[in-house]
């Protein structure tokens, strides 16, 4: 989009600060002046607050040599980044491109400086980081496994260990980092994370519904066969919440996990009382579809899970955020 904005090569500059070098290997004038690191931290942080005072008080530096930087970064790169309003700063098209671009990368490097200084008060023994995870089946299968590749890209330094268990355990006496765990939130001795919250609604493969009938009523629900997870809300008490509790079930397949019921639902086996956390990309990809606009708020919510003594470890709090991103990112 910015033709004066070239592609970069991380090269030393002579104040032994790494910077990054707009390369001219593609033809054109290019810039020689390499960028150091320090003037893209400062406009991250300046884009961030809109404002150079506030990039200044975080940065302890004085608001002149941040003007500076940007004056200097907008030379190099050969485009405007800001511009002034009478109500403040705002971000030039350009600049809200570059943001963009960069801050994926000060994200990572910070994240990364965090961890690096934690691994250096360790004992040598535990410096080579294995994220040990306690979670249940439906939750490994449904919301982690799918984002594996997610969390290689932005923990490259981590193995991730995952274990399930129907019930909760403590972290740190099982030996785990962490549990990522489906539930009322408080636990004893714990420190519980709020994630995402859940909402419960019918899901189908579209195959079980006639052609003719996408969207069911809630009396229809008796001529279907249903599938429950033996989870907080029964089909009854659900139907129940929607003043239906009259409805005559058919007999219902009970199963003890909800990756089971999302699995018996693929396999057009019946309608299950569906997770959103869990069905989302079923519903997405089109192999489930909901058939009525019902939904229930669940009393249970998802939490990430782990010890007071852990408090202070840079890795879970970069996992959390990654975990809320990523994984959980509707919170419902």
């Amino acid at each position: 989009m910015f033709a004066n904005v070239k592609t970069a090569q991380l090269m030393p500059d002579k104040r032994n600060n790494l910077s990054i070098r707009p390369s001219t290997a593609n033809g054109g004038g290019g810039v020689e002046a390499g960028v150091p690191l320090e003037s893209i931290r400062i406009f991250e942080a300046a884009a961030r607050h809109l404002g150079f005072t506030a990039a200044a008080l975080e940065l302890n530096v004085t608001q002149s040599a941040v003007s500076q930087r940007i004056k200097a970064l907008e030379a190099a790169l050969g485009v405007k980044l800001f511009e002034r309003r009478p109500n403040g700063l705002r971000l030039t098209e350009a600049g809200q491109s570059y943001l963009l671009d960069i801050r994926p990368a000060i994200q990572r490097l910070r994240a990364a400086t965090r961890r690096a200084a934690f691994r250096s008060s360790l004992p040598s023994s535990k410096a080579d980081r294995v994220l040990a995870v306690s979670t249940t089946q439906s939750i490994a299968l449904l919301c982690l496994m799918p984002h594996f590749a997610s969390f290689r890209s932005a923990f490259p330094d981590v193995s991730l260990k995952i274990e399930t268990a129907s019930a909760l355990v403590d972290p740190a006496e099982a030996g785990f980092d962490c549990a990522i765990r489906y539930g009322p939130g408080k636990w004893p001795g714990v420190i519980a994370d709020h994630l995402a919250g859940e909402t419960l609604t019918p899901v189908c493969a579209p195959a079980l519904l006639e052609p003719s009938r996408r969207s069911l009523d809630l009396s229809d629900l008796a001529n279907y066969p249903l599938v429950h997870d033996l989870g907080p809300v029964s089909w009854i008490e659900w139907l129940d919440h929607f003043g239906a509790a009259q409805t005559v079930l058919p007999e219902v397949l009970n199963v003890s996990e909800s990756s089971l019921a999302v699995q018996a639902a693929l396999d057009g086996a019946g309608v299950a009382l569906g997770r959103s956390q869990l069905v989302r990309r079923g519903i997405s990809s089109g192999r489930l579809v909901a058939p009525t606009p019902h939904a229930m708020d669940s009393p249970f919510d998802y939490y990430m899970v782990s010890s007071p003594q852990r408090g202070r470890d840079p890795l879970l709090a970069d996992f959390r955020h990654w975990l809320s991103e990523e994984v959980f990112p509707e919170k419902t």
